[in-house]
């Protein structure tokens, strides 16, 4: 072969036939193509692969005790924010486009959503939560699976349909749920502090207001595509602090409710000084009857709101894993 010849594939060698560059017919080095090409995501060995985990994880509840469940979940979990990370939490103003995650990311989420009770239950036993944080799961289909206890914070989830499911206690801190829907989802102690969802195309992306809410903290949350919890029975359902942000802007609870609570509290603070006890037993009373007293009438960043929200955990009897940490 002549020197530096190439072949008919754009392969060049030197007068002893040694390989020395290699470029495509479009002039783009071959080496590089190929690296790029052997690192782009073959997709049905991924799915494969991920299903076979599955397979793993629920071989070993049955022969061993799921002595390799919880390390396959932390697996699947860092495939996840991995591969999809994100990269960002900027919101998407409407009109809104629906978007689909890759294919292998959805089956991964699919898989982590389908555990068995069995599996669930070893979890709870170990407090092993669920790790996604930081990832990028914009129109991800979390319908009728079971996320409680799951670590959502700082995740994109636009479009995310929580249809139909199980999120006792799951973290969204700082999550992105613009046009996410929580149809009929149990929001049992669920954390949406700092949360936004403050963009929506109408009265059903609104994805707070559907599903069965108990025990939910809303700490300096932006919920403004969100309607006011109006009703009383809903106002010890949900914590909120004085610069949580709902419907369009309203802030916090009511001011004619926070202006009630204060000239309560003062009136307790005075019985309380002069070890009234008939005095303070009334106020209780007065104070539990307002509806308010297990909100925050201050902001996210007051010391006194992670105490408040503590009373209000009690009170509602969420206490237990996976509402609040072991200590």
């Amino acid at each position: 072969m002549p020197r530096h010849q190439k072949d008919g594939d754009g392969w060049r060698h030197d007068e002893n036939g040694n390989l020395i560059q290699a470029t495509g017919r479009d002039g783009t080095p071959l080496v590089y193509r190929q690296i790029h090409e052997s690192t782009a995501p073959n997709i049905e060995v991924r799915i494969g692969g991920l299903y076979a985990l599955e397979r793993i994880a629920q071989d070993s509840m049955a022969n061993d005790g799921g002595r390799d469940h919880i390390r396959i979940m932390e697996i699947l979990c860092a495939y996840v924010r991995e591969n999809a990370s994100a990269s960002n939490l900027t919101w998407t103003e409407p009109p809104f486009k629906t978007k689909t995650p890759r294919t292998d990311i959805q089956a991964a989420t699919t898989i982590l959503g389908r555990r068995s009770n069995a599996q669930c239950a070893l979890e709870a036993a170990q407090h092993f939560r669920l790790d996604l944080h930081g990832a990028d799961l914009d129109g991800c289909d979390f319908r009728r699976s079971n996320f409680s206890a799951a670590r959502f914070y700082n995740s994109r989830f636009e479009g995310a349909h929580f249809d139909q499911a199980k999120l006792h206690g799951t973290q969204f801190q700082r999550a992105l749920l613009n046009f996410a829907t929580f149809w009929r989802a149990e929001l049992v102690g669920t954390n949406f502090d700092y949360a936004v969802a403050n963009q929506s195309r109408g009265p059903l992306d609104a994805p707070l207001t559907f599903g069965a809410i108990r025990g939910i903290s809303v700490i300096g949350a932006d919920l403004s595509a969100i309607d006011f919890p109006s009703e009383a029975d809903e106002q010890r359902k949900i914590f909120v602090s004085a610069d949580t942000l709902f419907d369009g802007g309203t802030q916090g609870i009511h001011p004619e409710w926070v202006n009630d609570l204060r000239k309560l509290q003062r009136m307790r603070r005075l019985a309380v000084a002069r070890n009234d006890a008939v005095e303070i037993a009334a106020l209780d009373l007065q104070i539990e009857n307002l509806g308010t007293a297990l909100w925050s009438p201050y902001t996210a960043l007051d010391l006194a709101t992670p105490f408040l929200r503590e009373k209000f955990l009690k009170a509602l009897g969420l206490t237990s894993w996976p509402y609040q940490e072991p200590d």
